[in-house]
């Protein structure tokens, strides 16, 4: 029988038990902006421009390793998620969908982890929406127009108040 990533946790953590592990951050600790360089880099039409974009990917390339450790280098267990087996069954779905559909190398979100760090990642927007679009047709709850909501615990929260995991399809 296979397992799945969000199942098998991380071999070495899985006898501690205890407090989470920090939320995911921005390495630098703040959100990634134009560097110096590469503003000045700006400033030269077109090849400056050119060197502006590669800079920013490579930059942006060690930013999203950066973030890949931290998620890889954490424990996880669903108890994380609290006691609630509902929450903890939508958060393994809303998790695993995510890291499949965005490229992340593990489902081990935390409830305190960064909307803006969780879909912030890389890609053409279509796998950003096509999440979205999953989350308003599966509950009737659509991300984009709540703008109180921060961390993806809160959005399993408002995901099972819309309609749980056993809840009505819309």
């Amino acid at each position: 029988m296979s397992r799945s990533l969000w199942d098998r946790g991380i071999a070495g953590f899985a006898g501690q038990m205890g407090v989470p592990p920090r939320p995911l951050v921005w390495p630098g600790g703040r959100r990634p902006a134009l560097t110096v360089s590469e503003r000045l880099w700006l400033l030269v039409p077109v090849l400056g421009w050119i060197a502006a974009v590669v800079a920013r990917r490579r930059r942006r390339r060690r930013e999203m390793l950066s973030l890949d450790q931290q998620i890889v280098s954490r424990p996880f267990r669903p108890q994380f998620w609290g006691s609630d087996p509902r929450r903890q069954q939508l958060a393994r779905l809303v998790c695993e969908t995510v890291a499949d559909e965005l490229g992340w190398p593990a489902p081990y979100f935390l409830p305190n982890d960064p909307l803006e760090i969780v879909f912030g990642r890389p890609c053409n927007g279509a796998e950003v929406v096509a999440v979205f679009d999953g989350l308003q047709q599966r509950f009737g709850y659509d991300v984009r127009t709540d703008k109180a909501i921060h961390t993806l615990g809160e959005l399993v929260d408002r995901c099972l108040e819309a309609g749980g995991v056993g809840g009505s399809e819309k």
